[in-house]
């Protein structure tokens, strides 16, 4: 499966991505926060989807998994953009 064509019709978050990565890498958090020159509670909230990815950030990570930055841009994208499309959508 091509990860840069997962294409959900639920919203998932980058951080599960990075999880996913940080666990067949054997990357612990307080590894990562080490890597990225990040807090803890960053880094959490990273993975949880309630921190927005940015360019800087995108930039940090290609450096430290080796995934290209616009992979987690576009990932972040698709994530607001499919919480947007559940919150318009659900019914009041």
């Amino acid at each position: 499966m091509n990860p840069a064509a997962f294409q959900p019709d639920y919203a998932v978050p980058p951080g599960e991505t990075l999880k996913e990565w940080m666990v067949e890498n054997n990357v612990t958090v307080l590894d990562m926060c080490d890597e990225m020159v990040a807090m803890p509670p960053f880094v959490n909230r990273l993975l949880a989807g309630d921190e927005e990815l940015n360019h800087a950030t995108a930039v940090v990570l290609e450096r430290v998994t080796g995934i290209d930055w616009t992979f987690w841009i576009e990932r972040e994208r698709n994530y607001r953009e499919r919480l947007y499309v559940q919150r318009i959508e659900k019914p009041r």
